[in-house]
């Protein structure tokens, strides 16, 4: 969440006085990924455990990055659900909180058809993502979006990873991180693992820092 964080500091016989600092935004990171290392809506278990989960993190979000795919898969998808009822529970809630939020999409094309709260940005750069995390209000999430994730990591801009390991071989699509390029180890903090009915496990870590060469 962007904030103000202040301190207050009293010294006996001085004045008190405050200290501040701006926190950005956090981006969060929910993706599936099968053991061979594919990622890919229709190789999960989207049960209603993980979308209970998924639910949690959107409901600590005002804004979804997307790449242009995975919108208009989820474009296709979600609107009807929440239109026609067609679905109670946890699929129900979570297409009300994707409609609600703003969703924003890097692509280099034009969106055909425009969800309700959309954006479009053309490019990925840090100056385009650093103005997103200066912007007021509640988390960032990137849902899927495999190649978003690649040029996010890329640049050292994601907070959170949550990766969800699915019980499925798919032998084909694309792999996470496939394209990412870091000129040196990016090291990620474990801080849990969280097992799902599905035979799912989703491992929690987030970016603290780099490693030193040699």
């Amino acid at each position: 969440m962007s904030h103000f964080a202040f301190a207050l500091k009293v010294e006996p016989g001085k004045f008190v006085w405050l200290s501040y600092e701006f926190v950005m935004r956090r981006i969060i990171v929910s993706i599936n990924v099968t053991p061979d290392g594919f990622c890919s809506h229709e190789s999960s278990v989207a049960d209603e455990e993980l979308l209970r989960f998924v639910n949690a993190l959107a409901r600590n979000c005002d804004q979804i990055l997307f790449g242009r795919v995975t919108y208009e898969l989820f474009e296709s998808f979600w609107p009807p659900v929440l239109k026609k009822q067609s679905y109670g529970g946890e699929m129900l809630e979570f297409a009300n909180l994707i409609d609600q939020v703003e969703k924003v999409v890097f692509t280099r094309s034009t969106v055909e058809r425009p969800w309700n709260n959309t954006r479009t940005i053309h490019v990925i750069d840090e100056e385009h993502i650093l103005a997103l995390k200066n912007e007021p209000g509640r988390d960032i999430l990137v849902l899927g979006s495999p190649s978003i994730v690649d040029e996010l990591t890329s640049l050292k801009l994601i907070d959170e990873y949550y990766i969800a390991i699915q019980p499925i071989l798919a032998g084909k699509g694309k792999r996470l991180f496939e394209k990412v390029r870091l000129e040196e180890d990016y090291i990620m903090e474990y801080i849990k693992t969280i097992p799902f009915s599905s035979g799912a496990n989703l491992i929690h870590y987030k970016t603290t820092r780099t490693a030193q060469n040699g």
